[in-house]
């Protein structure tokens, strides 16, 4: 009868466990795009090195389209990265599927005009062969699995159901960043009630990716809006903040 209850035990504990944590696929049970609206977002993004000096001051604006193009609703995010000064850092457009945000394109274009054009597909992902001047034409990446456009981590994370513990194991893909697509864990890991600038007693959920070696990044996501309001990761001693204005 002991090891009957033992058996039963180990039984429900590990399907507590298995239910914590979900693999986020595309397709519309795990990605649920409702929350993506049209519209014009301004953060603040700074860092804060070991002795609390603030550096690398900018402003980040973050506009969100959506529309069909032949025949398919998708999502346009277009991101504006100025310096204090107003001058232009960076300038981003990303493409996906609005029904599971699968990354079609994306292209960046730096201060010191380096251009970089991606066509994302199920398998692959290459360099854009119609830009002129693309800077990573050559590229081709094998893929195991469809994978997320990492720039575009607050519309994924917009688009998934929380509950405190839960680990989400997002693969992710950043463009213009070195090595491969790989599976993250992102987890739940506590609620906060916050106040920034206009944003009053937001309710929130705290998800966090874990690095190693006590660096981390936290988001805390609107329960109402599922918008990140703040953001804080910590990397070698230096800290960078994300703030929704």
């Amino acid at each position: 009868m002991k090891h009957k209850f033992l058996i039963l035990t180990i039984t429900l504990l590990s399907s507590i466990t298995f239910a914590q944590t979900q693999i986020i696929s595309m397709n519309t049970n795990d990605i649920d795009t409702k929350n993506i609206k049209e519209g014009l977002i301004d953060y603040v993004v700074y860092s804060e090195d070991s002795l609390g000096k603030i550096i690398n001051l900018t402003t980040w604006k973050h506009e969100t389209r959506i529309y069909d193009l032949d025949g398919e609703k998708v999502i346009e995010s277009i991101k504006y990265m100025n310096n204090k000064r107003g001058d232009q850092l960076l300038y981003s457009l990303s493409l996906s599927q609005y029904k599971d945000l699968k990354p079609l394109y994306h292209y960046k274009k730096s201060r010191n005009g380096r251009i970089e054009a991606y066509d994302f597909h199920d398998d692959y992902i290459k360099g854009s062969d119609s830009i002129l001047n693309n800077a990573v034409s050559n590229l081709k990446v094998d893929l195991k699995a469809p994978t997320f456009n990492w720039v575009l981590d607050n519309e994924v994370f917009s688009s998934l159901e929380y509950t405190i513990g839960k680990v989400f194991k997002i693969n992710f893909y950043g463009p213009g960043a070195r090595g491969v697509a790989q599976y993250y864990d992102y987890k739940v890991i506590g609620e906060e009630v916050i106040s920034i600038g206009s944003n009053k007693n937001r309710a929130c959920w705290k998800l966090e990716i874990d690095y190693g070696d006590e660096n981390n990044c936290i988001w805390w996501i609107d329960k109402n809006t599922k918008q990140a309001h703040k953001m804080v990761e910590t990397w070698g001693g230096v800290k960078r903040y994300k703030i929704k204005l």
